[in-house]
């Protein structure tokens, strides 16, 4: 998609009335587990139901999760191999309104192990939401979120 058509990174992309970040939750269960979420309010649906339009694209939860993993590790000076993309990840939620996500292994040498990078777009009326984890465990933290037993997620 070109820069001038592009909703998400590019030109085409509008600015929020409202935007409002989460502080970052974190936890030692699971094999780690830290999370936020980014909430944008539009003033008209019709901009969100174009973003959505552009969201509901294949490969996008493949997409938004790489490329937020390369800007992640840009960060830390590092860089994310080209062959590590990111997979597509239908989340089950409890809310109305269209998601999307996508999971990827992030290796980070200085954490000693890979990490999973999980990323969750929620749309719906007015409102856009971005949900950011970093999880020791996907496998462990999805299981979890299945059994909704909080004894689980204190193991």
């Amino acid at each position: 998609m070109s820069n001038a058509k592009d909703r998400i990174y590019g030109a085409a992309g509008q600015e929020p009335d409202y935007q409002v970040s989460s502080s970052v939750f974190n936890t030692n269960a699971l094999d780690g587990i830290e999370l936020a979420s980014t909430s944008q309010y539009y003033h008209s649906t019709i901009m969100v139901e174009k973003d959505t339009r552009e969201m509901t694209m294949a490969n996008f939860g493949s997409c938004l999760t790489t490329s937020s993993a390369d800007i992640i590790l840009s960060g830390l000076g590092l860089t994310n191999p080209a062959s590590n993309v990111a997979t597509n990840w239908q989340p089950v939620t409890f809310t109305k309104g269209w998601s999307r996500g996508g999971v990827v292994d992030v290796n980070v040498p200085s954490l000693g192990t890979k990490v999973h990078l999980v990323m969750v777009v929620m749309t719906h009326g007015h409102y856009e939401v971005t949900l950011s984890a970093i999880v020791g465990s996907f496998a462990k933290s999805q299981k979890c979120s299945r059994a909704s037993s909080t004894r689980c997620c204190r193991e």
